[in-house]
């Protein structure tokens, strides 16, 4: 997934919801193996931090919702289902599964919205966390298996 922007922001004294600025952030992912046997993107979020690890926007909820699957137009292979993920913690979420002989060729979960105010693509800060003049940065680690979620 490419980097995902949020700007520049006031601090709140309340929890507030930021909207992504990019319009199509995606995750792709290609399955030439030629089996159906199926798969399973997960993906892991770290912390939001300061660049040098002091700082920490504790509560932070990192979240994609409305994907949509989509392929090339020839691609006759059913869609994998796209899931809705709020990074609360940093347990592993399921972001797409293709279950047996769904998924196959190549496929993207693209969480489309308004440039400068995607509303599917939403970070969440609760008050008293956020540092003035501090630039917060987080991870997120994806792993494909394959091993379908049944």
């Amino acid at each position: 997934m490419s980097n995902i922007e949020f700007g520049t922001q006031k601090i709140s004294s309340n929890t507030v919801t930021y909207r992504a600025q990019n319009e199509n952030p995606f995750v792709q992912v290609t399955d030439n193996r030629g089996t159906g046997a199926g798969w399973t993107l997960t993906a892991k979020a770290s912390e939001f931090k300061s660049a040098d690890g002091t700082k920490i926007l504790k509560g932070a909820l990192l979240s994609f919702k409305n994907g949509q699957a989509k392929t090339q137009s020839a691609n006759i292979s059913a869609a994998p289902e796209t899931k809705d993920v709020a990074f609360n913690n940093t347990d592993a979420k399921v972001m797409m599964n293709a279950k047996k002989e769904t998924g196959r060729g190549t496929w993207v979960d693209v969480f489309s919205g308004t440039a400068g105010e995607n509303e599917n693509v939403t970070l969440q800060v609760l008050p008293g966390t956020a540092d003035a003049d501090v630039d917060y940065t987080a991870t997120i680690n994806w792993e494909l298996t394959d091993a379908p979620l049944s």
